[in-house]
């Protein structure tokens, strides 16, 4: 392998680690903020009732969900970051 092949492959590296940082990062601020901006589930509105509950409940209920996802893919992602090293 000559030297550029070397070079070209440790910062094809480089920028796949930094790529993986970012989207894990991005995987766990998402949650962080919808959860902090309560206007954009803090009303009540009859159209938008599932099952019985309310917008108010439903929502965060559901975001609870995609956050455990999202959790899970983001661990995963730190998980192979370190497993390069």
């Amino acid at each position: 392998m000559t030297e550029t092949n070397k070079v070209s492959n440790e910062s094809k590296k480089g920028a796949d680690v930094f790529r993986d940082k970012v989207i894990a990062a991005l995987l766990l601020l998402i949650p962080m903020v919808v959860f902090a901006v309560t206007p954009i589930y803090n009303f009540s509105s009859p159209g938008l009732s599932l099952l019985g509950l309310t917008f108010f409940y439903w929502f965060p209920i559901l975001w609870l969900a995609i956050t455990a996802v999202m959790y899970f893919f983001a661990a995963m992602l730190i998980n192979r970051m370190e497993g390069e090293h």
